[in-house]
């Protein structure tokens, strides 16, 4: 009795193993066919102004990256920064905890203004689109557009 006891457990056991392998599928936040961790995303537009990646101080300024399934980072022009993001519907993240890591002073007006902007506005949620070639992040007040190439 003991020994059938110990085999039935073991099979539970290793049956909720197994259904928490299959079953416990990565959040990722994307369309019907293409996922936001396939690429580097490049910062295009914000509310339609074009970035002049060409002029850009760093070359890894304003790009992002998602990490997993709730970490991204977005270095703004000088600085490294990222923050959290959960998916909260087919076509909806939140944001929160977006700022910058370290604190280096950049002398580009124009793209200070960029970085203050990220930095007001991207703690919030958004609507999103997302196919191979272009992320879409959107809210009432702001539209920033990202290609998957530079």
């Amino acid at each position: 009795m003991i020994m059938k006891t110990k085999l039935f457990l073991m099979l539970c056991a290793s049956l909720c193993i197994s259904f928490m392998a299959t079953s416990c599928d990565k959040k990722d936040v994307k369309d019907d066919s293409y996922t936001i961790y396939d690429n580097d995303w490049y910062l295009q537009t914000i509310n339609s102004e074009k970035i002049n990646r060409t002029e850009l101080t760093l070359n890894d300024a304003y790009v992002l990256k998602f990490i997993n399934d709730t970490v991204f980072e977005l270095n703004t022009s000088a600085n490294n920064a990222g923050g959290i993001f959960y998916k909260l519907s087919e076509n909806q993240i939140f944001v929160k905890n977006y700022h910058e890591y370290t604190e280096r002073y950049n002398t580009n007006e124009k793209e200070r203004n960029i970085d203050e902007i990220l930095l007001n506005s991207l703690n919030d949620t958004f609507n999103f689109s997302c196919n191979e070639n272009k992320l879409v992040l959107q809210k009432k007040d702001i539209t920033i557009v990202c290609n998957s190439r530079e």
